[in-house]
């Protein structure tokens, strides 16, 4: 993903190791910042063959965000 989009993630530690990712910012990351690297995250995963729903995560993301 950082080649490719610039957003770099990495795994979980401790007990979420495996279980999560983090985006790794330096400082703030705001609505925008999660809902692009939601966006490149489908688009890597549908490129290694991971049968996902396009715009899904973004969805529910977008959701997340218009319920506060």
């Amino acid at each position: 993903m950082r080649a490719e989009w610039g957003i770099s993630i990495v795994g979980g530690q401790g007990t979420m190791l495996g279980k999560i990712f983090r985006i790794g910012h330096l400082g703030y990351c705001d609505r925008t910042d999660v809902l692009m690297t939601i966006a490149a995250l489908e688009c890597i995963l549908s490129e290694l063959g991971v049968k996902i729903e396009l715009g899904k995560g973004v969805e529910a993301a977008q959701k997340i965000f218009l319920a506060k």
